[in-house]
């Protein structure tokens, strides 16, 4: 629900308790149903942003891979 609605949560017991702006700005899809424009541009930005994370964590792991095929061959053939 957060996720769907949190954009229209309102601000009951004071400041202190609101939704923080960056979590409220993020939280809109549910405005967005009904709308066909608004929702097709809203996915395509956040698969762009979702796909450069998943791109960076992809790549980390592979370099990780990598990098431990190297200490693992390294270990192999040097003396200890």
């Amino acid at each position: 629900m957060l996720v769907l609605h949190g954009q229209a949560s309102i601000d009951v017991k004071g400041a202190a308790d609101r939704l923080p702006e960056d979590i409220r700005s993020k939280c809109l899809i549910g405005s967005l149903i009904g709308k066909s424009d608004e929702l097709k541009q809203f996915v395509k930005e956040r698969y762009i942003w979702v796909s450069r994370i998943t791109g960076g964590a992809t790549a980390n792991a592979m370099g990780q891979m990598a990098q431990n095929y190297v200490l693992e061959t390294l270990k192999e053939r040097l003396p200890a």
